[in-house]
């Protein structure tokens, strides 16, 4: 049931007021404001400082309370606000272990990009919000969660710091790549995830090998073979970085290209792609 409130009938006084100024009674029929039309959001968040982190988990945790689709790129130091508080050293290889051994990861131990002080900055802000009963990050990250707002974390960033799923806090979705992130406008669910495999090799005029290249490397290597290729050329990006099957596939449909096939090979991806114009 919609209910509306009707705008109360102006006083003479106000009648008078208006007659003198030259203006018109508002009419309740015809002066009711429309409602504002709330658009889906995208929030970057490439920051583990606290006061960053807070702002993001605000933005994102009204917005699920508003019911207006949110989701949250997560990359970078950002990530490490999503590791679960819990985990003191991530990483596989000593220089991973050292960074964040200087940057603990988890929500709860994000510092100040100003006045830290040893960790005393943070506290004082922690006991201000609790006194003020204002919600801490962590807080407003679960509210967020629990409201539908969707955390993407970056393929890229998950790499180069060798964080893995389990690292992670529950509740975050599939790790992607930067041009997944640009075509967030539609589902994640895009081209290329349930494309058969070929009975026969088309004939390829152009092998891309960018094995070992992270994103948005084997997606750039892609812009520029498609740039320097005929219309009607076949082209084919062998790429190891598990973001390319999603990435790729949604650049070549805004791009108005045509994607043939994303076969899974040994060890990494290989997507083939007709240049359509």
């Amino acid at each position: 049931m919609t209910m509306t409130a009707e705008r109360p009938a102006p006083s003479p006084v106000q009648a008078a007021i208006a007659d003198v100024e030259g203006l018109t009674s508002p009419d309740p029929a015809t002066d009711a404001a429309e409602p504002a039309k709330l658009h889906d959001i995208l929030l970057i968040n490439y920051s583990g400082e606290l006061e960053k982190v807070w702002a993001t988990m605000l933005l994102a945790s009204t917005a699920g309370a508003m019911q207006v689709p949110c989701r949250v790129f997560v990359t970078f130091w950002g990530l490490q606000n999503f590791v679960k508080d819990e985990k003191r050293i991530t990483g596989k290889n000593w220089m991973q272990k050292m960074l964040a051994m200087m940057s603990r990861p988890g929500i709860s131990h994000r510092p100040l990009s100003k006045m830290n002080f040893m960790g005393m900055g943070p506290w004082m802000m922690g006991t201000l919000a609790r006194q003020q009963k204002n919600a801490s990050p962590k807080e407003l990250l679960q509210i967020a969660q629990e409201m539908g707002v969707e955390f993407i974390p970056c393929q890229m960033t998950m790499d180069m710091f060798g964080l893995t799923r389990d690292d992670l806090i529950e509740g975050m979705g599939e790790p992607v790549g930067a041009a997944t992130v640009i075509a967030l406008s539609g589902p994640l669910d895009g081209p290329g995830r349930d494309t058969p495999m070929l009975d026969t090799t088309p004939n390829i005029t152009r092998t891309i090998d960018a094995r070992g290249s992270f994103c948005p490397g084997p997606l750039m290597e892609l812009i520029r073979g498609i740039r320097e290729s005929q219309v009607g050329d076949i082209l084919a990006v062998l790429s190891s970085d598990k973001g390319s099957k999603i990435d790729i596939p949604k650049w070549i449909e805004k791009a108005g290209h045509r994607l043939i096939v994303v076969e899974a090979l040994d060890g990494h991806d290989r997507i083939i792609v007709e240049k359509a114009r």
